[in-house]
């Protein structure tokens, strides 16, 4: 499959900036989006066409997180590897207002929610230590709410 670049827009958010570009292909429009270190961007060391800089990482989503965002799968490149916190950070300029209040902490916004579960190529992880835990190229997260139950 081919695609065309169409249009650039970058959303600058703290330390990480979102390249955010639109693709056509064959078959439909599908937007992408790639995650840049904010310094990489300013020293223009960047290259949106150089495929040996861009990873993918494919992100899985369920419950009401897949509702919220309205899809249950989709890849999001990123340039450099980053941490997960940083990575759903920025998730959030994609996926808008709906998937914050499903990952963040309302009343400690700057902090996860502790009823989600988030597993990284199929190990659970302990959202506490998002911080630490760097994303390479070819991760995959799912991301899971904590469903309620009993018996």
């Amino acid at each position: 499959m081919t695609f065309l670049w169409k249009t650039f827009i970058i959303i600058a958010k703290r330390k990480s900036v979102v390249l955010r570009f639109y693709v056509q292909s064959a078959d439909n429009r599908k937007e992408r989006d790639t995650i840049i270190g904010y310094e990489k961007l300013k020293s223009n060391e960047i290259s949106t066409r150089d495929s040996k800089s861009v990873s993918m990482v494919s992100v899985g989503f369920f419950g009401s997180i897949r509702e919220s965002v309205n899809m249950e799968k989709d890849s999001v490149e990123i340039t450099e590897d980053i941490s997960l916190y940083n990575f759903l950070k920025a998730l959030t300029e994609i996926y808008g207002e709906c998937f914050v209040a499903e990952i963040f902490d309302i009343k400690a916004p700057d902090e996860l929610r502790c009823d989600i579960m988030v597993t990284i190529n199929g190990t659970i992880i302990d959202v506490a230590n998002a911080k630490k835990i760097i994303l390479t190229q070819g991760d995959s997260v799912q991301l899971f709410p904590i469903f309620p139950g009993g018996g």
